[in-house]
């Protein structure tokens, strides 16, 4: 996954500098993301992969990863 537009961040020091940098909302949010997408694709795997797992367990097994049950 690809982090967002770093924001320009003003350091309150004397020198008026300011920086590029990730505000604590921004990384949040991207790792709230990533976390989902990583979800969704383990999701994706059981719902596909196992053909010994029957069609009601892989149902349960993606949604309880999911967090929809």
């Amino acid at each position: 996954m690809k982090l967002p537009e770093m924001s320009v961040i003003d350091t309150h020091l004397p020198s008026n500098h300011k920086t590029r940098a990730y505000t604590s909302e921004q990384m949040l949010a991207w790792g709230k993301a990533c976390a989902a997408a990583q979800k969704e694709a383990d999701a994706k795997l059981i719902e596909e992969y196992p053909y010994w797992l029957g069609t009601v367990a892989k149902r349960e097994i993606a949604a309880a990863i999911r967090g929809t049950t």
